[in-house]
This record gives structure tokens, sequence and C-alpha cells, in this order.
């Protein structure tokens, strides 16, 4: 029993608010992390794709048309 203590008090300890850095994301620690370009690299793209748009239709000056 003795061992599955110890086990107990490490995996307590990693899952306090942990973050793991991803180049893209940080996951909490503990939740289960997602293997890689299952969804999480994808979701980081799309988000800077949108950034980008957004910043050069401000800088060309352009607000949506109306359609």
């Amino acid at each position: 029993m003795e061992g599955k203590k110890e086990r107990m008090k490490e995996s307590r300890k990693r899952k306090k608010n942990i973050y793991i850095y991803t180049e893209r994301l940080c996951f909490e620690v503990g939740k289960t992390i997602p293997k890689p370009g299952r969804f999480g690299p994808v979701q980081g793209k799309k988000k800077k794709r949108r950034k980008k748009k957004r910043e050069n239709k401000e800088k060309n000056g352009k607000e949506n048309p109306e359609k």
C-alpha cells in the first residue's frame, strides 16, 4: 500500500494547475493532453489566420461592405 500512497501524492502534486506549454497552446496537467495535431495546433492556426485577416482589413481601411 505504501507504494500506492506515494504515487497518489505524486499525481496530486502534478495536478495542481501546472501548465504545459506546447508551441501554440497550453494545456492544464491532469486534463487529458490531446495528441499533437488532433485539434490543438489546428485551432491555433485558424485563430492566427483570422487575426491576420482582421489586421489587414484594418490596415487597408476596409470595413465589411454591406452585401
